[in-house]
Formats: structure tokens, C-alpha cells, sequence
């Protein structure tokens, strides 16, 4: 997520995503697996460039790898009593990722990779800013320093304008929300 108000002075901030994903999907002879989890650490620097605009900038690092977190999310599901969908079909602890059509595999990657992201930079634009409310606009371009071989980028350069708004509700309540068009 993007900032609603621009930062008064510079920051430097890391956020860790630790992500688990089981999901499998057959149509017809096509079939479709991911079984993975993905670790992402994120370095941001945030910057104020006057009173309106501010700059940012994040580099990830990422690994996906088969993980270890299966054996929680399955008790999560039995305590719960919640449906595990495909986790229940896939072996503990896997790392699969494949589309294949019929006995062809299209595309499987099965190794884990690590590495730096691609690299995001953006520039803001402070639209509404008041006690309660804060509106920003941003400009944003990643590039493809990633490997996408490894899963650690895209492989493609991206433009994206996003608009972040947050209000104030009361004393513990507060909204937020983002809009992104990325090309």
C-alpha cells in the first residue's frame, strides 16, 4: 500500500510477508498447481520533496521455496473445521508450481530461488490533506531487476498511477483504500 499522507521527513522502513499457497485446478486435460511459499522482505525509503510531493523507493528480496508452514495451516483448518480445498490433495511441505496439458508439462518450477526484486520507484502528490482526511496520487515505474526464472520478478518494466485515501472515523476507527492502473 501506498501512503494517504506523503511523509513529513524521510523514512526507512522494511516489511516481511511470509506467504503460504495451495491451489490446484483441472479443465478438461489442462491442469494447474501451485503449491509454494514465498518469504518477501521489503526495503522502503520514503522522502518529501516540499510540501506536496514526496519520492519512494523499494527494493524486495524473495524466496520461494517449499516452506514449512503446511502443518500449521492444516491444523488451522481442522481446529476450525474450515474446508482445506486443494491442500488436501497436495503432499506437506512441496514446492510445485506447473500447467501442464495432458502428459506435457508447459512450464514447472520446482527448485527454490532467491534473490533481489524488481526495483519500484514513485513520485506523489499530496491532493487532500486535513485532520481527518488525506488523499494522495502517485506516479510509479518498476523495473525488471528481478530473475524471473527464480520467481524474484516480473521479467517486464510496469507504470502504474495509484490514488490512496484514508479517512478518520472516531477515537479506534479508521478506513483506507487504494486504486491502482497499471500498464
Amino acid at each position: 500500500p501506498l501512503p494517504a499522507r506523503l511523509p513529513a521527513t524521510g523514512l526507512l522502513a522494511a516489511n516481511l510477508h511470509w506467504g503460504n499457497a495451495a491451489y490446484a485446478e483441472t479443465r478438461g486435460d489442462a491442469e494447474f498447481v501451485v503449491d509454494a511459499e514465498t518469504l518477501e522482505l521489503r526495503l522502503r525509503y520514503e522522502r518529501p520533496l516540499g510540501k506536496r510531493f514526496a519520492l519512494y523507493a523499494e527494493l524486495p528480496w524473495r524466496r520461494t521455496w517449499a516452506g514449512s508452514l503446511d502443518g500449521i495451516i492444516d491444523g488451522w483448518h481442522d481446529i476450525t473445521g474450515l474446508p482445506g480445498d486443494a491442500r488436501e490433495g497436495l503432499p506437506r511441505d512441496q514446492l510445485l508450481i506447473e500447467y501442464s496439458v495432458g502428459d506435457v508439462s508447459r512450464y514447472r518450477f520446482d527448485t527454490p530461488g532467491s534473490g533481489p526484486g524488481d526495483l519500484v520507484v514513485g513520485l506523489g502528490y499530496q491532493l487532500l490533506a486535513s485532520d481527518r482526511s488525506a488523499l494522495s496520487a502517485w506516479l510509479g515505474a518498476k523495473a525488471p531487476t528481478g530473475d524471473a526464472d527464480e520467481l524474484t520478478g516480473s521479467g517486464a518494466a510496469d507504470v502504474a498511477l495509484s490514488l490512496a485515501g484514508a479517512r478518520v472515523l472516531g477515537a479506534r476507527l479508521r478506513v483506507f483504500g487504494q486504486a491502482d492502473a497499471v500498464w
